[in-house]
């Protein structure tokens, strides 16, 4: 097998050597052009095994650096590398998250509705569906997860858990609202906290959403994966929703 570089095929020496080992097992040998090794010769085998201790190093050390100047940014009130929330825009000359104004609308919304008019996440987002509400990533619908996010996260309130300097766009006595109605629900409440074996994990080989976990209604207790994209019910989602059985 030729590659060109060690650090290219794996990200750390475990991993490097469980390979190696596996090839092995069938004769097959690795080559990496750039660095000159060969595993097939005893020589090589050496240098893989050191390479691969510093492959590892480097890769940890580029991660600290990375979490130390985040942290840096954070503590002096600025935001770091990543998409800021729904809602706001990274402004790269000072810095600084700032109010989209087009978004921040529909975060009130999101709000309103579910604070005042009682309607549920899912409710929610398929409302958003209807009315051709566009999610921040083109090509996607909005889904009760990322409703969820927008009720849940306290940045919205001007109080971002990094400490990073966030304007407010929902006002504190709303959101609180918002955390109460949602632990008013006793089987929220009850499931609070509760993770299945692969959530977070597993995909749908289908239209590539994440699996949501959920309990059958058919069996007592037992839990199962489904795609969300089964249960879009809005004309709207008709042509998006998923086939997975």
């Amino acid at each position: 097998v030729v590659c060109t570089m060690l650090d290219r095929l794996a990200r750390n020496l475990r991993s490097l050597l469980e390979l190696d080992e596996e090839l092995r097992k069938h004769n097959i040998y690795l080559v990496f052009i750039d660095q000159g090794v060969d595993t097939s010769k005893p020589m090589g085998k050496f240098l893989f095994q050191i390479l691969g201790i510093i492959a590892e190093w480097e890769r940890e050390t580029i991660i600290e650096r990375t979490k130390s100047g985040r942290y840096a940014r954070y503590q002096e009130g600025k935001w770091g590398p990543g998409q800021p929330l729904y809602g706001y825009a990274y402004n790269r000359e000072t810095k600084k998250l700032e109010i989209r104004e087009d978004e921040t609308a529909v975060v009130k919304r999101i709000y309103s509705l579910y604070v005042f008019n009682r309607l549920g996440m899912e409710q929610i987002a398929r409302l958003l569906n209807i009315d051709h509400v566009k999610p921040r990533q083109q090509g996607r619908l909005w889904h009760k997860a990322a409703v969820r996010d927008i009720l849940i996260h306290p940045a919205y309130k001007g109080e971002h858990p990094t400490g990073v300097e966030t304007p407010t766009i929902i006002e504190p006595w709303l959101w609180e609202s918002a955390q109460k109605r949602r632990h008013e629900n006793p089987h929220l409440h009850r499931r609070e906290g509760l993770r299945w074996l692969l959530q977070g994990m597993i995909h749908c080989g289908l239209c590539g959403r994440m699996l949501s976990c959920s309990y059958s209604h058919g069996t007592k207790g037992r839990r199962v994966y489904s795609c969300p994209g089964r249960r879009l019910e809005t004309k709207a989602a008709d042509e998006h929703r998923c086939q997975l059985p």
